[in-house]
């Protein structure tokens, strides 16, 4: 796949698509592709930036994705509010165009735009107001990305920041391992076309690649430097060597559903590990003896 194929989603314009004639499935739905007029290929969107949930198969059917999260108002940026609005403009020209097409694409004609609303299945995931159970807009989106895994083969790519590839690789960690809650990460995705079940219609995205930090690069040892003073020389002798620390960290539940978000401002920071350096020679303080 060249470079030239992927469209940067911050400047993705939403006019710039065609559609494939609809098929009929086996199940009996129907799938009707979206094409990139600029590549004439199927359209491929790198993301910026973005928090995600981790990679899980909710239903325990190992059919697995990935949860995008967008940022609150708090921690939102221009790449991200750029992102999001042409996400928007996508799902409106989507629909726009299923008024025109619903003959071919429902088999019937649909002249209410109303009534395809309530048939859209939203690219952007808003968590449900307990009350109305309508979905809450005061809340961060978040954007669901499927993970291909077929005949237990994963189809997808995992990079470090410096594009050293980290799946598939000699070692036996899989996307489940490398792609984790609280990352920050950057992805490489393609639009599965629009799908049509019961009247229902949709749009599917596909994990191509992925760029997550290392952890070992954020493990940078004690930055802290303590000073003593003379006085207190002889107790910081006493002490005994701090042999190994580690940190437990409590992750929140994955149930869908939940108002809770991870903390922007926290989430892909690392604890940092206070150890002794152990090439730091000890001060040593020698008293002065008694005439």
């Amino acid at each position: 796949m060249a470079q030239t194929q992927i469209i940067d989603g911050t400047t993705f314009d939403a006019s710039k698509i065609r559609y494939t004639a609809a098929k009929m499935n086996p199940s009996g739905g129907k799938s009707v592709g979206i094409l990139s007029t600029l590549t004439n290929t199927a359209l491929k969107i790198q993301t910026p930036t973005m928090l995600t949930w981790g990679l899980s198969d909710y239903e325990g059917n190992e059919k697995y994705e990935v949860s995008l999260q967008f940022p609150t108002e708090e921690y939102d940026n221009d790449e991200l509010r750029a992102f999001r609005q042409n996400m928007l403009d996508f799902e409106n020209k989507i629909k726009a165009d299923a008024l025109e097409n619903s003959k071919a694409w429902f088999g019937k004609q649909h002249s209410s735009p109303e009534v395809l609303e309530a048939l859209w299945t939203p690219i952007l995931k808003y968590t449900k107001d307990k009350s109305t159970g309508e979905p809450d807009k005061t809340k961060a989106p978040t954007l669901r990305v499927k993970v291909p895994y077929y005949e237990q083969k994963w189809k997808v790519e995992v990079y470090d920041e410096k594009c050293e590839r980290l799946f598939p690789n000699d070692t036996e960690e899989t996307p489940i391992d490398l792609i984790k809650k609280g990352m920050r990460v950057v992805t490489l995705m393609q639009c599965g076309g629009l799908w049509f079940v019961s009247g229902k219609f949709g749009v599917t995205w596909k994990l191509i690649q992925m760029v997550v930090p290392r952890e070992d690069d954020t493990k940078q040892g004690c930055l802290i430097r303590v000073k003593t003073s003379p006085a207190s020389a002889e107790k910081v002798e006493q002490l005994e060597p701090v042999v190994e620390a580690s940190a437990t960290i409590v992750e929140d539940s994955d149930e869908e559903g939940e108002d809770t978000q991870p903390e922007q401002s926290e989430v892909g920071r690392s604890e940092s590990i206070c150890l002794p350096e152990s090439s730091e020679k000890k001060r040593v303080v020698r008293r002065k003896k008694d005439p």
